[in-house]
């Protein structure tokens, strides 16, 4: 009986308490490592986004039909380097770290990586937990640090790897920052560094490059964004999808000003990643993956 009653509490301990034990973190580690067994559905997406910036470097938007920003050449350098299971550790990581920093027990951690969404994204390599949550990580831990400003311009930066899942959440993070101006000035310039001299390499520059495949993507990307778009703007106009996000974005500020809603931290990031995916011309099923991996949610 007693043997059974020190289970009890071992597993107890494990599991519902926050993650901070040297045992807690080394199963969030084995369950990262466990990650490189999840088989892979065609199209990966690493294979779509990661190899072609590997094998053509910066003439890769003249050889390929890649639709990721000019930055990702430098910002997804980790991601390209990893491999595709490198790809998978990586981000099981990135929500363990989250997780850790949260004080989130390990089985909301379990909850996190096992939901479907998360499954989705690792059967295909994804990098949007890359891009999302470990910039957010990024973001909160830098708080207070000496190196704030750096670890934020690059939090910053890497957001914009997928500028149509994550705008609402970059301004608010600027906007939440306005009292600092000096800090969120200088992160700013941080993330313009990284953002800007690599846009303009190129004859075109690369920016130009970029939006070229953007407006006139391969039959192959046209007839994936068909099949794998969760947005409820794509049939509408650039600039009515940006109405209505300027709208319901003020709507929901308003009401949180005027305290009719409460939002936890993680719920906030969780929403406007949503409200960024569902109001944007094209978001994937895989990129729902991140704001999904912030929820449940509690104080």
């Amino acid at each position: 009986m007693k043997q059974i009653k020190r289970t009890q509490t071992l597993l107890r301990d494990l599991f519902l308490s926050p993650i901070t034990t040297p045992q807690q973190l080394a199963l969030v580690g084995l369950f990262a490592v466990l990650f490189i067994f999840v088989p892979q559905i065609p199209p990966n997406d690493w294979d779509l986004n990661a190899r072609p910036i590997l094998e053509h470097g910066f003439n890769v938007y003249r050889e390929t039909s890649l639709v990721y920003p000019p930055w990702s050449l430098i910002l997804t350098i980790p991601y390209i380097l990893a491999g595709k299971a490198g790809a998978r550790i990586l981000a099981v990581l990135a929500v363990g770290g989250y997780a850790r920093m949260r004080r989130w027990t390990f089985a909301h951690f379990i909850m996190a990586i096992f939901s479907p969404y998360f499954l989705v994204s690792m059967s295909k390599s994804n990098i949007d937990i890359l891009v999302f949550v470990f910039p957010l990580l990024l973001w909160e831990v830098a708080k207070g640090k000496r190196w704030v400003i750096p670890a934020r311009g690059l939090a910053l930066a890497l957001l914009l790897v997928k500028p149509q899942g994550a705008f609402l959440l970059w301004l608010y993070l600027i906007w939440e920052s306005r009292d600092d101006r000096k800090t969120i000035l200088a992160a700013l310039g941080v993330a313009a560094l990284l953002l800007v001299p690599i846009s303009l390499v190129g004859q075109p520059p690369l920016m130009l490059q970029w939006v070229e495949n953007v407006q006139h993507p391969s039959t192959d990307f046209q007839e994936y964004w068909a099949l794998n778009n969760i947005s409820f703007s794509r049939d509408l106009p650039l600039w009515a999808g940006m109405v209505i996000a300027l709208l319901i974005t003020g709507l929901l500020l308003a009401f949180h000003r005027w305290r009719r809603l409460s939002f936890t931290r993680d719920a906030l990031f969780s929403g406007l990643l949503m409200l960024s995916m569902f109001i944007s011309p094209y978001t994937s099923q895989q990129s729902f993956s991140a704001p999904m991996a912030l929820i449940p949610s509690w104080p």
